[in-house]
């Protein structure tokens, strides 16, 4: 053996040392791969879009969403083509923020909108993060695209409402102390007008206008809250749509010639048979002929149409007035929705007219729009409600004019104030009354006196006028389960009025209250009294 030759067992030992090296090498290799393909099989089923870049901020790979989501491949978007993918007016902004990150080994972070395959544009927030080796440099950057479109979207619709909400308490505001400032002005000229028969007489006017102004605005209020909540129902009954219309059309007074605004009315000859709740109805026709006067500077032209074709109803209701802006008309019959208003709120009102309208309509089986080429162009308000079969039998209406009777009337009520103005409105149409402050009070007054009827407020203070009245209609010692009871309340909901009927009452009113209310309750209860 020469001199310097390897020994057989370091030749082995060499050669078994390179296998083993190798296998090693084999086994790491084999595991990277793994790693690699657990990684990307990772990264391909995340909902982000996600992204690598070397050091230089070249991307060289994407995963599936972001090829699902473009529809683009690597070649289109390897290195800085993933610019064709970014909105016109956000890539410049973007790429100069992306390379400054890139440039400096800072984190990135950007919000802005992608277009997809089908060429919508959705907003992403996206981040990129460098991977680092053990020494700090940069090897590459991973990257993610997360999709932020419906959180956006959201957070805006909650800023919307947000602002709606504090439009809406402003209107709010505005519109009650109007009406409050006019009946406080009313009661400061009491003493004025008791020598002055003609300041008392247009006081009088101004304290019903400036009520029933308040009545409306609260009662749209709540009915708005009910149809929200499916909590309106209706009591239908076959109808002409010709006589409710020409009823509301009457008691706006713009039948008359001499009025600012011309009316134009085509109601038919021929009866319009539908099925529906007339109080309802009425007040959708009401909304919208109030709206065509309120936004219709004198002199205008309001045209009212009715006609009937393929099993349809359909009222038009058109105007010469303001018109609606594009932008407003999109979302006229959404709750609190206005147009411009100044200072003074001259149109006034809180926006939920139509909102209500939009909901009764719907309630009946039909549908409304709005249309309108601009502002200063007038609009148009068109309803359609499906046909029904003409009844079997007319129904009269209850017979109209002061009463004819005179009756012996209880009135309980716990309020100073609006016992007192009951009691002079019941005098007022010839009616004696008694009055109690409690149910106590007025059980005694039964047990004395024989009443022709009751009226009853429903919050006393010794019991419920609910107590009160199943107390009355279980009472042994006299028979009163004849005598008829009216409810006064400010409670107006359909299981309000159940719970009065269930405790025995007849008719339930709901506050505040007036003299034809009141005149019409004691016609349908009384004997040969008139409505």
């Amino acid at each position: 053996m020469l001199p310097g030759a390897p020994q057989p067992q370091a030749a082995e030992a060499a050669l078994s040392q390179q296998s083993v090296l190798a296998a090693i090498e084999g086994e790491l290799q084999r595991l990277a791969e793994q790693s690699e393909e657990r990684f990307r099989s990772l990264a391909d089923n995340i909902a982000q879009l996600a992204w690598m870049a070397d050091s230089d901020g070249h991307i060289f790979w994407y995963n599936r969403r972001w090829y699902e989501y473009t529809g683009t491949t690597l070649a289109d978007a390897e290195g800085w083509g993933w610019k064709r993918c970014h909105h016109p007016e956000h890539v410049e902004r973007v790429t100069e923020k992306i390379a400054r990150c890139f440039a400096a080994g800072e984190i990135w972070e950007d919000t802005f909108p992608l277009r997809s395959a089908q060429g919508e544009y959705r907003w992403f927030l996206s981040r990129a993060v460098p991977v680092r080796n053990a020494d700090g440099a940069i090897l590459r950057w991973f990257g993610t695209n997360t999709d932020i479109t419906e959180r956006l979207e959201t957070e805006e619709r909650l800023r919307e409402a947000d602002r709606r909400k504090d439009e809406f308490l402003a209107m709010l505001g505005h519109e009650l102390r109007n009406p409050l400032a006019a009946i406080s002005g009313v009661a400061q000229l009491m003493p004025q007008a008791r020598k002055d028969p003609r300041i008392f007489d247009q006081i009088s006017q101004v304290l019903d206008r400036q009520v029933n102004q308040m009545t409306r605005l609260i009662d749209g209020l709540l009915e708005v809250s009910r149809v929200a909540r499916g909590k309106i129902f209706l009591s239908e009954e076959t109808l002409d749509l010709r006589h409710t219309l020409d009823a509301v059309l009457r008691d706006r007074g713009i039948e008359d010639s001499k009025a600012p605004v011309r009316l134009h009315a085509q109601l038919g000859a021929e009866p319009v048979w539908v099925r529906g709740d007339p109080v309802r109805l009425t007040q959708v026709f009401d909304n919208l002929l109030g709206n065509a006067l309120k936004f219709t500077p004198p002199p205008g032209d309001i045209h009212v149409e009715l006609s009937s074709a393929a099993g349809e109803a359909c009222i038009q209701v058109r105007d010469s007035g303001i018109g609606i802006a594009p932008e407003l008309l999109e979302r006229i019959f959404q709750p609190f929705q206005q147009g411009p208003q100044d200072l003074a709120r001259s149109s006034g009102g809180l926006g939920l007219g139509l909102a209500l309208c939009e909901g009764i309509v719907t309630l009946h089986g039909g549908r409304i729009r709005a249309s309108s080429a601009g502002l200063g162009q007038g609009s148009m308000f068109e309803m359609h409600l499906p046909l029904s079969e003409p009844p079997q039998e007319s129904v009269e209406d209850l017979p109209s004019g002061p009463h004819s009777n005179s009756h012996h009337l209880l009135l309980v009520e716990d309020n100073a104030d609006e016992r007192l103005v009951l009691r002079h409105l019941l005098q007022g149409e010839g009616h004696t009354v008694r009055v109690a402050a409690s149910a106590r009070e007025a059980l005694g007054l039964i047990a004395r006196e024989r009443f022709e009827a009751v009226l009853c407020d429903v919050g006393l203070p010794d019991m419920s006028g609910y107590d009160f009245a199943l107390r009355l209609r279980g009472d042994g010692e006299q028979d009163h389960s004849e005598l008829p009871l009216i409810a006064l309340t400010g409670y107006g909901l359909p299981q309000d009025r159940e719970r009065s009927a269930r405790a025995g009452f007849d008719r339930h009113l709901v506050k505040p209250l007036n003299a034809t209310q009141l005149r019409r309750a004691l016609a349908e209860l009384l004997p040969g009294e008139d409505a």
